[in-house]
């Protein structure tokens, strides 16, 4: 499972169920005591395309009685100085990678697949080499033997982002991108900022500002465009942050 903070799972419960999350460059970053776990930073890499979140404390976790038990109490992080994704990975880059890599993305002496090419919903075709996007989306998720209606189709997966992705194949594209995958902390605070907030841009849930089950968006029930909503950004500027798709960190 994603680590992702319980309270933004409540709009978080889109058709889709395995995805990438936005990777991470740091800067000068204290870790976060306890998580060292002995490997370098990456070497750097150009900022465009993302955002920076400064070095400080913020309050990680559920308040009082909400989320899991792993979720509880919430309590203070400092996070050292480190830039993310402005936007979650899309199909169309994800993709390259995988005409550039291949679908092997092996740990240790274990062969894992970079992606989930049998899995329904997914927005890049991997039945031969060449890793090609799919010119249509769906929006409703379809029984077995259903075939899709005309308007359960959008224009082109290029922008959405991509999904069925395991955690190694999540790993392995930021390391080919040059990056690394965002801790938990880190992912946490570009998400809510430094004041507690539910959701990146407040306190109560939205429909303009998120892709969520049933929000009445024209993607119902399935992924979005990334970035489609520019009102849901973070307090640093994050997009996606909340809704659409689950994300991957690296703890």
């Amino acid at each position: 499972m994603p680590h992702e903070i319980n309270v933004f799972r409540a709009i978080a419960q889109c058709a889709c169920a395995a995805l990438i999350s936005a990777c991470v460059l740091v800067a000068s970053c204290e870790v976060e005591e306890g998580d060292d776990d002995g490997t370098e930073a990456p070497a750097a890499a150009s900022l465009d395309g993302m955002v920076v979140i400064p070095t400080g404390c913020f309050p990680m976790g559920a308040r009082g009685q909400e989320g899991d038990d792993h979720e509880r109490p919430q309590h203070t992080v400092q996070v050292g100085e480190f830039a993310i994704d402005l936007l979650p990975v899309s199909n169309v880059k994800y993709a390259a990678f995988l005409a550039e890599h291949g679908n092997d993305c092996p740990y240790q002496a274990f062969p894992y697949d970079c992606a989930d090419c049998s899995a329904e919903g997914r927005g890049i075709d991997c039945g031969g080499s060449d890793y090609t996007v799919r010119d249509v989306c769906q929006n409703e998720p379809l029984g077995t033997g259903e075939s899709p209606p005309e308007d359960g189709f959008t224009d082109s997966c290029a922008e959405h982002p991509v999904v069925e992705v395991s955690w190694y194949g999540a790993w392995t594209y930021c390391g080919w991108a040059g990056l690394r995958l965002p801790t938990e902390a880190e992912w946490e605070k570009a998400a809510r900022g430094t004041d507690g907030r539910k959701f990146p841009w407040g306190e109560e849930i939205d429909g303009i500002k998120a892709n969520y089950l049933d929000s009445g968006d024209a993607f119902d029930n399935g992924t979005t465009p990334v970035g489609l909503f520019p009102d849901g950004a973070s307090p640093y500027g994050a997009l996606d942050m909340a809704g659409n798709v689950w994300e991957w960190v690296w703890d």
